[in-house]
C-alpha cells in the first residue's frame, strides 16, 4: 500500500510520495522489495496514488530488482482496504505491507505460522516505543488447568484495542502493519459491511472495517516476532531507522541470523555461562551489564569487546584491577579517534619520558591494542596516541585522590531536570565528577546564592569548576562566587526554560512556527545555542571547502551566519557532523560539487556561486536565486591568486584548462559544478604540495583504484604536465580523489 500523502513526515521530503523517501541512499519501498525478492516472493503489487507517477516510473515492470511489479492505481482515496476489494486477481491468501515500514523479516516464516493456524489473517506484532498511539492486540491465554503445567498463548487475537480506546492493563503488543491476508476474510466481511463514508463507499479502513469486526471468528491471528519493525509516519522514527539500519541493527534483528538471549533469575542478577556448577567459587555475575547497553549507544559493540579484552589482559599481565571508568574512558577516546572526531594531542614531554622509563610494560600492552585497531578499523595510531592510550592503564596505578578533576555541574529549574541530565552523562562516562544543582522558583536569590556556594565549595576537587546552567542570573552569581572561593568556575548557558516559555507564550497569538522561533531567538539575550550554518562541501577533502569558505565569507555579507567547511570522503562522518551543527543551530544550506541529500537540506551548486556577480552573492546565500551565468573562471583564478600563497597563479591559468579539457575528453563530460570543483580541488592541492603539508588521504583508496585501475593510469599520464611545471609528485590518494570528483563516488 504505497498511497498515503505523509503529511506527518513532510518536513523530511515533501515533494515525493512516502514510500519514495529514502534511507541510507535507497527509497523506503525499495527496501521492502529487496527483503520480499530475499524470501522468494516476487508478484508484486502496488496501491498507488498520490504522486504514484514517481513509484511507477522509478519501479517500472520489476525486472530491474528481479520481481515482477503490477500496479493499482486509486483515483481517489480508497483507505487502507479498499483497493483490496477491487483487484480480481487476489484469489489466494496474500502478503500486505504498508509503504512506510522500515522492516528486514524472514517472512517465509511468518508465512509457516500463518498457514499452520490456518487463519483468515495473521499480524505481525511486537513492542514498539509508542504503545500509546498504536493498535495493540490481545491474545487468548490458555490456564494451566486446561493445557497442564505453564499457561499457554494461543496467538489467537480476542480482543483489537484502536488508539482512542479505553486501556488499563495491556501488553505492548502493537500491530505492525503487516499481515497476511485469506480472500475469504475479504469475503466475510462484505456479508455485513455498512459503510462508514456514505460519500465514498469504497472507503474501507482494514484495522476498523476488516480486522477488528472479525476478531469474533476466532480466525485472526498474532505473530510476536523481535524482528525489527517501524514505521516512518514521523521524522523522528525516520531518522531513528535511518540510523538503527546504518549500525545494521535493521538487518541483524532478522530470524534468518543467530539472535542474542539472555536469561535473568527473579532478582535480575546475569553470571557468566560456566556449564556445570557445582560450588559457588566458580558462580561468577557479568558487572555493568546494564551500564554497558548505555555505552552501546555511543561505541559499537565491537570496540567495547575489544577493550574489555584488552583490560582483560593488561589485569592479568600488571596483576591490577581495572574500574569501570577505565573501560568507558577508553572506549570513548578510541570511538573518537576511529571516527575522526578527536582533534590531535599529545602528553607533555615530561609524561612522555615517565611512561617510556616507569610504565614500559604498559606501553607495550598499548602497542597491541593500537595494531588491533590498526587490524579491524584500517585506522593507524600514531606514537603519540599510544602514549595516551597508555596513560589510561596507568592513571588507574596512580594514587590519586578525589581532588584529581575538574567537575562538571548541572543547575537547571524545575525538580529532577537538572540531576536527571547529571545521571545520564555520568552513566554514559562512568565518571564520578559530575554533579546536579536544582533551583525551585520558591527560592530567593540571596538563597539560591548561599546555597549554590556552599555546594560549589563542597564538591569541587581543586581543579575548577565547568556549570552548563539555564537562568541568567546564575550567570552573575558564578563570577561573584569563582572570586569569593578563588576556584576557577567556567559557565556555559542553555537558557532552555526562557526558550520554552517565549515559545509557549507566542503559540497564542501566532500560529506560523518558523514566526514563533524566529521572533522568540531575537527576543532572548545570550541565546547562544541557536546559530545559522552554511557547509561548504568538498567530495575529497576540505580544501575546496576552506576555500569556498573564504570565497563566501568575503563577498557574502553573511554577519549573521557560519560558514563550516566539510568534507564527504565518509558520508556517516559527515551524517554525524551535520546531525551536530542540527543540534546548535540552523544548516541554510551546502555549498559545494555534489548534494549529500541529508535532512532535507537545500543545496547550493558551486557553479550557482561563480555563476553569479559578486554584489548579488548575499541574495544567493540567503536562497534567493536568479537567472543562472555560465562559470566565471576567470574569477576563480583571480580569487584563487588572492588565496594560493605558493602557486604561481599565472603558470597554473595556462596549464590548469589544458588538463580539464583533457579529463572531460579522456573520462566523462563533467557537469559545472564538478567541473568547477575539480578545478578548486587540484589547485589546492598544488598548493598544499609546494607548501610540503600533508595531501589528505582516502579511505577508499584501494578500492578505488581496483576498481578504476585504466583510469588511474590514464589519470597519471593527464596529471604530469602539472608535476613538471611544478616540481611535484601528485600520489596515489590525491589520484584517487580526483577520480572521486569525477565518478561522484
Amino acid at each position: 500500500m504505497a498511497g498515503g500523502k505523509g503529511t506527518r513526515i513532510a518536513t523530511v521530503a515533501a515533494d515525493i510520495p512516502k514510500p519514495m523517501i529514502k534511507i541510507c541512499g535507497k527509497p523506503i519501498l525499495e527496501h521492502q522489495i529487496e527483503n520480499l525478492k530475499v524470501c522468494g516472493l516476487t508478484d508484486i503489487i502496488l496501491v498507488i496514488g498520490h504522486l504514484g507517477e514517481v513509484i511507477q516510473e522509478y519501479f517500472g515492470d520489476g525486472a530491474k530488482w528481479g520481481v515482477n511489479i503490477e500496479y493499482f492505481v486509486e483515483e481517489h482515496p480508497l483507505g487502507t482496504a479498499g483497493a483490496l476489494f477491487m483487484m480480481p486477481q487476489l484469489t489466494d491468501d496474500f502478503l500486505l505491507l504498508c509503504g512506510d515500514v522500515i522492516i528486514d523479516v524472514n517472512f517465509n516464516r511468518f508465512i509457516a505460522f500463518h498457514k499452520a493456524h490456518k487463519a483468515w489473517a495473521s499480524l505481525i506484532s511486537h513492542p514498539n516505543g509508542h504503545p500509546y498511539d498504536s493498535s495493540l492486540l490481545v491474545t487468548e491465554i490458555m490456564s494451566p488447568k486446561e493445557v497442564g503445567g505453564m499457561p499457554e498463548d494461543t496467538h489467537k487475537v480476542i480482543r483489537w484495542m484502536n488508539k482512542e480506546d479505553e486501556r488499563l492493563y495491556y501488553k505492548n503488543r502493537v500491530n505492525a502493519g503487516v499481515e497476511i491476508v485469506s480472500p475469504e476474510l475479504l469475503k466475510e466481511t462484505m456479508k455485513n459491511f455498512t459503510p462508514r463514508h456514505p460519500e465514498n463507499p469504497n472507503k474501507i479502513d482494514l484495522d476498523r472495517d476488516v480486522l477488528k469486526p472479525n476478531i469474533k471468528s476466532g480466525r485472526i491471528y498474532a505473530y510476536d516476532t523481535p524482528e525489527y519493525v517501524k514505521d516512518m509516519g514521523t521524522p523522528d522514527r525516520f531518522h531513528e531507522a535511518e540510523t538503527d539500519m546504518l549500525k545494521g541493527l535493521v538487518y541483524a534483528r532478522n530470524l534468518k541470523n543467530k539472535q542474542k538471549a539472555i536469561f535473568l533469575d527473579r532478582d535480575g542478577t546475569i553470571n557468566k555461562l560456566a556449564g556445570f556448577v557445582t560450588n559457588p567459587e566458580q558462580f561468577e555475575l557479568i558487572q555493568d551489564v546494564t551500564d554497558k547497553k548505555q555505552l552501546e549507544i555511543l561505541v559499537e559493540e565491537k570496540l567495547i569487546n575489544i577493550v574489555e579484552a584488552f583490560l582483560q589482559k593488561a589485569k592479568e599481565q600488571l596483576k591490577r584491577n581495572f574500574s569501570p571508568s577505565v573501560l568507558y574512558g577508553l572506549c570513548l577516546h578510541l570511538n573518537a579517534v576511529i571516527t575522526g572526531k578527536r582533534e590531535k594531542s599529545a602528553p607533555d614531554k615530561e609524561s612522555i619520558a615517565e611512561i617510556l622509563v616507569y610504565h614500559r610494560a604498559e606501553y607495550l600492552l598499548s602497542e597491541e591494542l593500537a595494531e588491533q585497531i590498526k587490524a579491524e578499523y584500517a585506522v593507524e595510531l600514531s606514537m603519540e596516541e599510544i602514549l595516551l592510550l597508555t596513560m589510561f592503564l596507568c592513571y588507574q596505578n596512580e594514587e590519586k585522590t578525589e581532588n584529581a578533576r575538574p567537575v562538571l555541574i548541572f543547575a537547571f529549574y524545575g525538580v529532577g531536570i537538572a540531576s536527571s541530565i547529571a545521571q545520564t552523562v555520568s552513566n554514559m562516562t562512568k565518571l564520578d565528577n559530575i554533579f546536579s544543582y536544582e533551583i525551585t522558583s520558591e527560592r530567593a536569590s540571596a538563597e539560591v546564592y548561599g546555597t549554590l556556594r556552599n555546594f560549589l565549595k563542597k564538591v569541587q576537587q581543586g581543579k575548577g569548576i565547568l556549570v552548563i546552567y539555564d537562568s541568567s542570573f546564575l550567570g552573575e552569581m558564578l563570577l561573584e562566587i569563582e572570586n569569593e572561593l578563588e576556584i576557577p568556575i567556567r559557565q556555559v548557558r542553555v537558557p532552555v526554560t526562557t526558550l520554552g516559555i517565549e515559545l509557549a507564550r507566542r503559540t497564542l497569538t501566532e500560529n506560523d512556527p518558523d514566526k514563533i522561533l524566529q521572533s522568540t531567538v531575537e527576543s532572548i539575550d545570550g541565546l547562544d545555542c541557536y546559530r545559522k550554518y552554511i557547509v561548504t562541501l568538498c567530495t575529497t577533502g576540505k580544501g575546496g571547502a576552506e576555500e569556498l569558505k573564504r570565497y563566501i565569507e568575503k563577498y557574502g555579507q553573511l554577519e549573521d551566519t557560519e560558514v563550516i567547511p566539510m568534507s564527504v570522503t565518509d558520508k556517516e562522518l559527515l551524517r554525524d557532523n551535520l546531525k551536530h551543527l542540527m543540534t546548535t543551530g540552523v544548516v541554510q544550506c551546502i555549498v559545494g560539487t555534489y548534494d549529500p541529500g541529508m535532512f532535507a537540506i537545500p543545496f547550493l551548486p558551486i557553479s550557482e556561486v561563480f555563476g553569479a556577480r559578486k554584489e548579488s552573492l548575499p541574495r544567493l546565500f540567503r536562497l534567493e536565486k536568479e537567472a543562472k551565468a555560465k562559470i566565471d573562471y576567470d574569477a576563480m583564478f583571480a580569487y584563487l591568486g588572492e588565496q594560493l600563497t605558493h602557486t604561481d597563479i599565472e603558470k597554473l591559468r595556462k596549464i590548469l584548462p589544458d588538463i580539464m579539457k583533457e579529463i572531460n575528453s579522456a573520462f566523462m563530460e563533467l557537469s559545472l559544478d564538478a567541473e568547477a570543483g575539480l578545478l578548486i580541488h587540484i589547485s589546492c592541492c598544488i598548493d598544499r604540495l609546494l607548501a610540503k603539508q600533508e595531501v589528505a588521504t582516502n579511505p577508499r583508496k584501494a578500492a578505488i583504484l581496483l576498481q578504476y585501475d585504466k583510469e588511474f593510469k590514464k589519470l597519471l599520464k593527464i596529471v604530469k604536465p602539472l608535476e613538471k611545471t611544478f616540481h611535484v609528485i601528485i600520489n596515489d590518494d590525491e589520484i584517487a580523489n580526483i577520480l572521486t570528483i569525477i565518478y561522484q563516488l
